[in-house]
């Protein structure tokens, strides 16, 4: 996956765009000359929150030219108001811009490059406007959501006691009481008593407890029909990502959701498909997909790693819905007419 050891070229252009505003700054990533594939759908990659298109830890750029290697065409964009994407002009709410910004992209995508259909994805809040977007878009074959999350302050701070408790854990457990100098400092009171107490007892006892009472409610709430833990944004959020894959279901478009084994949307993606049920699963059309050591930010290249060939592997075993005729059809509804 590193493409700086890979001798194919991979060339990027930069693309403004926008139907009527011309506000929208993207890259461009084509294949390499001789494994472009016009059959091949094209794959946009949407904003992670407030993160510009580059992703966290440049991961976007990662999946971009790695997909690219496989023969598609890609585009990561920045949405309207992120990086360098000029504010639209009209006011929408919600997540409804996100929406139109990707539509956007699809028909400028299309006409720039003459792709027939698309797959979306992103990571966080770009894996929902992935599936936002995909509701009802014909020409959208297939939807990969990374890391989505419920979104409220309650599984924020259950991420918190989590990653703070695993950090002091492995601190002493792998680090300090392995270690003979720290021993001889602690015997003959070189350390700071006071903040070991409390890293103990409140970051690894009380962090523990915590998020353990706080997945034990989550699993006792589902097996028991009773709302999520949190506020009502995740019991909605929740409910908008069971009522979108449903619906993408019914149409036979693939839906991954993939997920890092220590990120926060682990969770909440329990519950998303305890709602969903065994059938969409069962048909093949529905995965889940958890990589273990790995954070909701794919910090380590280990991870990252994972992720590419496990993204670039879901991409490669979705199905191309269209030959000859169907495809000119199809790719004539994304647009109304030349930019």
């Amino acid at each position: 996956m590193n493409t700086s050891q890979s001798p194919v070229t991979i060339t990027e252009e930069v693309l403004l765009f926008g139907h009527e505003e011309q506000n929208l700054v993207g890259i461009i990533t084509d294949p390499p000359e001789g494994r472009r594939d016009s059959d091949l759908p094209g794959v946009i990659l949407l904003n992670p929150g407030l993160i510009n298109r580059v992703g966290p830890n440049r991961l976007y750029v990662k999946l971009a030219r790695a997909l690219a290697e496989q023969g598609h065409v890609v585009l990561r964009f920045d949405l309207s108001g992120i990086g360098e994407s000029r504010q639209r002009g009209e006011i929408l709410e919600g997540p409804y811009g996100a929406v139109k910004d990707t539509v956007d992209a699809m028909s400028w995508l299309h006409w720039a490059r003459g792709v027939q259909g698309f797959v979306l994805m992103g990571h966080c809040s770009g894996g929902w406007h992935s599936l936002l977007a995909a509701y009802d878009a014909p020409y959208v074959h297939g939807v990969i959501a990374m890391d989505i999350e419920a979104g409220d302050d309650s599984w924020v701070r259950y991420d918190r006691d989590r990653v703070y408790s695993q950090f002091y854990r492995n601190y002493y457990l792998h680090g300090a009481i392995q270690s003979t100098g720290r021993w001889r400092r602690f015997v003959t009171g070189k350390v700071d008593y006071r903040s070991i107490f409390r890293n103990v007892t409140q970051e690894i006892i009380g962090g523990a407890i915590t998020t353990t009472y706080f997945r034990l409610k989550n699993i006792v709430a589902r097996k028991v029909a009773l709302p999520l833990p949190g506020d009502d944004q995740a019991k909605e959020i929740s409910n908008i990502v069971v009522g979108l894959t449903s619906k993408l279901v019914e149409r036979g478009v693939p839906v991954v959701f993939v997920h890092s084994a220590g990120g926060a949307g682990a969770e909440f993606i329990d519950s998303v498909a305890e709602e969903l049920g065994s059938a969409p699963v069962d048909s093949g059309l529905v995965r889940f997909e958890r990589l273990p050591n790995s954070d909701r930010l794919y910090t380590l290249l280990a991870s990252q790693d994972a992720l590419l060939k496990l993204v670039c592997s879901a991409v490669k075993s979705m199905p191309i819905p269209w030959i000859g005729v169907q495809a000119q059809a199809q790719a004539q509804a994304v647009s109304p007419g030349p930019p």
